[in-house]
């Protein structure tokens, strides 16, 4: 059973986190194109795994990490 409820978000894949560890620009830039690059290797698995399994949330939840790679990506644009 799927909980309906908030959705867990990975620390390891949240780039949110990185608003505030980065001391400067050039060093928030290459933080998140690596935190970019691991989400989408993972939805990119994810998705892989939902329609072989034919499973409609593993899917979704693909969709969804690459919706939040590119929010990610847009930040930088932000920062400038």
């Amino acid at each position: 059973m799927i909980d309906q409820g908030e959705t867990y978000r990975n620390p390891h894949l949240d780039w949110k986190a990185l608003v505030d560890k980065a001391p400067d620009d050039l060093t928030y830039n290459d933080l998140l194109k690596e935190k970019v690059r691991t989400i989408e290797q993972h939805a990119m698995m994810k998705e892989k795994y939902g329609k072989l399994q034919g499973n409609f949330h593993d899917t979704n939840e693909a969709n969804d990490m690459l919706i939040d790679a590119l929010e990610a990506k847009l930040s930088i644009l932000d920062r400038l």
